[in-house]
């Protein structure tokens, strides 16, 4: 499946912005940011035409359908502390928002933020987390990200990271590499266990969490 925007009417194989090529279904997930860098007039309520192109590498029947996902509009608001549970389909986002307060410090470092999302099988879950709300986090667009293959994504903020505040809200984005039931969790101190709910972070040598 080949996409793009106006002036490409017909997006192909040389022709396009964006490509999905996988054996068996394609699924493409566009960002706001990405909808709006090539659609610069919807602000001003103009449509915004997206055009696809399917390629058959043999002969096949398919079925093809758009859709939008309003996720962003409201993220799910994350309790200091507290594990939340989920679901992530494959190539798709649930989002999430923190709101930071904790005390200044006027000697020595504060706190950290920590943000630790556990894959409840064997999916793989990533981690993105964006400072501001203009920025909806995700793959092409955000300020932190965990993205490893296989367990738990940990996503540390210290003191000294320039992405660190005190009072502020944090917005993150649960992508599902491949689908998964998760359990996340936002910190800046103690974590609270659920029962029967893994619960991943990660120590420095000789530091306590």
């Amino acid at each position: 499946m080949y996409v793009d925007f106006s002036p490409v009417r017909y997006p192909n194989k040389f022709n396009n912005s964006y490509i999905s090529m996988s054996y068996g279904s394609d699924n493409l997930r566009l960002q706001a940011d990405e909808i709006n860098r090539n659609c610069p007039d919807l602000v001003n309520g103009n449509v915004c035409t997206v055009y696809l192109g399917v390629y058959g590498y043999n002969h096949s029947r398919f079925s093809v359908m758009s859709s939008m996902n309003f996720g962003w509009a409201s993220p799910n608001l994350l309790i200091k502390g507290q594990a939340q549970t989920g679901h992530v389909n494959s190539g798709e986002y649930n989002y999430y928002s923190f709101n930071v307060d904790l005390p200044e410090t006027v000697n020595g470092a504060g706190a950290p933020l920590i943000f630790t999302v556990t894959p409840s099988g064997d999916g793989d879950i990533d981690l993105y987390l964006s400072t501001s709300r203009d920025r909806e986090p995700g793959m092409s667009v955000h300020d932190e990200a965990s993205t490893g293959w296989a367990g738990a994504d940990s996503i540390v903020i210290d003191s000294e990271n320039e992405h660190y505040c005190t009072n502020c809200i944090l917005y993150l984005a649960v992508y599902g590499f491949r689908a998964d039931d998760y359990s996340i969790v936002a910190s800046t101190g103690l974590v609270e266990l659920r029962c029967g709910v893994n619960s991943h972070g990660q120590s420095n040598a000789n530091e306590f969490r």
